[in-house]
């Protein structure tokens, strides 16, 4: 949303499918009460409490601290007798099945307040938008997460971030110790040499330096295929899902190598197979 308020000229040019929020845990029961006050009904999950117990709330607590996102969607009708559903995401824990160490409580006290159209909101600071716009694209990747269905790259996100980037001033020395703390650096380096592979000159040359330097020197299993030299060519094939033989076959190679039990290893090379060679 706040992408296609701010940098898309035509609001409607930012397609957008649901509404995330991050709130600190503590808050999580509050706003959950509040949103099924308002009409909204929780679409895939139950809560294991239902009082105000010393226990129950303990539970609470400790429940919404390990948990990534509860989903609410609420019917609206518009004009002409036609109606959209709005789906809300709540995130507490965006580390909760990735392998990050976000700070979400500093992420939110370094949130940054906007207005629009008498509207005051919250976002990221640039230097954590930019980071969990690079962990966003790579969670939804299959190599790098199994349980994903996909091998492209969401091109709307990559347009996102090079907004980011073109409009507002990013400490990149910050987005650098940031990446180290929140151990992002392997998908903050890999999203920030696919941009600079499509000619997009706007990352900082000595930033992608040291992040690679970093990744190279910090890890030693598969995930180093995507930091081997990313041509323009190569680029695009990553985005698109679409693997030559030579990438196919050291593809392959890392994937058996890798550190991954054999039952992932199973999952990754069938959807090698099934879906790296065609465009999606």
């Amino acid at each position: 949303i706040f992408l296609g308020l701010e940098y898309y000229t035509d609001y409607n040019d930012r397609v957008f499918t649901d509404v995330d929020l991050l709130l600190n845990p503590e808050d999580g029961y509050r706003v959950y009460q509040y949103l099924l006050s308002n009409g909204y009904s929780l679409k895939k999950y139950s809560l294991p409490f239902y009082n105000n117990s010393l226990l129950a709330n303990t539970l609470k607590k400790t429940y919404f601290k390990y948990l990534h996102h509860l989903e609410f969607e609420k019917e609206f009708f518009l004009e002409k007798n036609e109606r959209i559903t709005l789906l809300i995401e709540v995130h507490f824990n965006l580390n909760t099945n990735l392998k990050t160490k976000f700070d979400c409580k500093q992420m939110i006290n370094d949130s940054i307040k906007k207005n629009f159209e008498n509207i005051t909101f919250f976002r990221f600071s640039n230097e954590d938008y930019f980071i969990y716009l690079c962990v966003n694209i790579c969670a939804h990747i299959a190599f790098i997460f199994p349980n994903q269905n996909n091998l492209t790259i969401d091109l709307q996100k990559l347009n996102d971030i090079c907004y980011l980037i073109k409009n507002e001033e990013i400490n990149w020395t910050e987005v650098y110790q940031k990446s180290i703390i929140y151990e992002t650096c392997i998908y903050v380096g890999f999203i920030s040499k696919i941009i600079t592979a499509l000619n997009c000159e706007i990352i900082p040359e000595n930033f992608l330096k040291k992040i690679d330097n970093y990744v190279v020197n910090k890890h030693f299993y598969w995930e180093k295929i995507y930091f081997s030299k990313i041509s323009k060519e190569n680029a695009i094939r990553i985005i698109f899902g679409v693997y030559d033989d030579y990438n196919f076959q050291n593809v392959q190679k890392k994937i058996e190598n890798s550190q991954f039990n054999e039952h992932y290893k199973k999952i990754l090379w069938i959807k090698c197979i099934n879906q790296g060679r065609k465009i999606m």
